[in-house]
C-alpha cells in the first residue's frame, strides 16, 4: 500500500473528478479537447519535500491524534473507538516529539448503533416567523449541544468564511438514555455565534462503529534521518529520460503542459514513464517526487475527459 496522507489524494481525486465533468472547460483549448493530460512539475526544498510526505491530522482531530501517538509509541498499540472518520489514516507518515513514524490501522472489532440524522440548514435571507421560537444552543442538554457541533462544519467556515447559506447533515449516536429537546421536535432554530439555524434531529439508522487498533514503527529519529528516508524511498530520479521525454518535463517546470490526446510522443512516454513507477513510491493521487540535473521535484499528473 502507499504510505499517502489521503488529504493529498483526496484533494488531487476532487481535481481530476472535477476536471472529467467539466471536460477541458477551463483549459485554454477547451474548443478542440475532449481528453488529454495535464502535466505540472514543482521544485521543492527540503522542508516542502518533507511537507509532501508528512500526514498532518485535521484540525478536529489534531489533539486526539497526539494522544494515539503517545500511547502507540509508548505501547504495542493505541485504541480508538468511533463511528465517524477515524483521526489517523492507515499506512501513513507523521512527526510525532520531533521523530518521524509510520503509522499503521487496523479494524479490531465493529459493532452496530442507532444514530439520528443530524441536519442543520442556513440561509442569512430567510427569518424565523415572528411566533418562531430562537434557543440558544448553550439551553440545550448536553447530548443536543454535542450534536449539533459534531455536525456543525466549523473547520470550513473558519477557513471559508461563513457563506449566505448553507445545509449539512450526518448521522450522530446519542448515549443511551441521554436527554433531547431536538429528538422528537422537528425542525428547531437554534442560535449559534451570532447566527440563527435550522436544526432537526430526524429519522434514525444504523451505522457501524469501529474500534481501530494503531501501531507505529520508527522511520527515523530526527528531521535530517527523514530526509534521507524520502530520498531513498519515494524520490525516482530521472535524470536519464530521452530526449523527447526531457523536453517535456523540463517545460513543465516552467509553466503547465498541458495536450489534448492523441499525447506527442514525447508526452505520451512520460506519462508511461511516471505510471510505470511502482506504486509504493507514489506519494498520492498521480503525484511523484523524482530528482533530475540535482534538483527534487513534485510532479502531478491530471487526466481530463469530455
Amino acid at each position: 500500500m502507499v504510505p499517502t496522507p489521503p488529504r493529498r489524494s483526496l484533494l488531487a481525486g476532487v481535481a481530476a473528478g472535477a476536471a472529467a465533468l467539466a471536460g477541458c472547460a477551463a483549459l485554454p483549448f477547451s474548443d478542440r479537447c475532449s481528453a488529454g493530460y495535464t502535466l505540472d512539475v514543482t521544485r521543492l526544498t527540503d522542508g516542502e519535500m518533507i511537507d509532501v510526505v508528512v500526514d498532518e491530522p485535521p484540525e478536529p482531530h489534531a489533539d486526539t491524534a497526539s494522544d494515539l501517538l503517545d500511547a502507540a509509541v509508548d505501547g504495542d498499540a493505541a485504541m480508538y473507538t468511533t463511528y465517524r472518520e477515524p483521526p489517523l489514516e492507515d499506512v501513513s507518515l507523521v512527526v510525532h516529539g520531533g521523530a518521524y513514524y509510520r503509522v499503521e490501522r487496523s479494524i479490531a472489532r465493529t459493532r452496530e448503533r442507532t444514530a439520528r440524522m443530524i441536519e442543520i440548514e442556513f440561509d442569512r435571507a430567510a427569518t424565523p416567523a415572528p411566533d418562531a421560537t430562537v434557543v440558544p444552543l448553550s439551553d440545550f442538554p448536553e447530548a443536543d449541544r454535542e450534536a449539533f457541533r459534531a455536525t456543525y462544519p466549523a473547520e470550513k467556515l473558519a477557513a471559508a468564511g461563513h457563506p449566505e447559506s448553507f445545509s449539512t447533515g450526518g448521522p450522530h449516536v446519542y448515549p443511551d438514555g441521554a436527554d433531547s429537546q431536538l429528538v422528537g421536535s422537528g425542525e428547531l432554530y437554534v442560535r449559534y455565534d451570532n447566527h440563527t439555524y435550522r436544526v432537526s434531529a430526524g429519522e434514525t439508522r444504523a451505522v457501524e462503529e469501529h474500534t481501530y487498533r494503531y501501531t507505529v514503527r520508527e522511520v527515523a529519529a530526527d528531521r535530517d534521518g527523514f530526509l534521507a528516508f524520502v530520498r531513498e524511498r519515494f524520490v525516482v530520479p530521472l535524470d536519464d529520460l530521452p530526449e523527447a521525454e526531457a523536453a517535456v518535463f523540463d517545460r513543465a517546470t516552467e509553466e503547465t503542459v498541458s495536450e489534448c490526446e492523441p499525447l506527442s510522443e514525447g508526452f505520451a512516454d512520460l506519462v508511461h514513464h511516471l505510471r510505470s513507477i511502482p506504486e509504493e513510491r507514489r506519494t498520492g493521487y498521480r503525484e511523484w517526487l523524482v530528482a533530475r540535473n540535482g534538483r527534487t521535484y513534485r510532479v502531478d499528473l491530471m487526466e481530463f475527459v469530455a
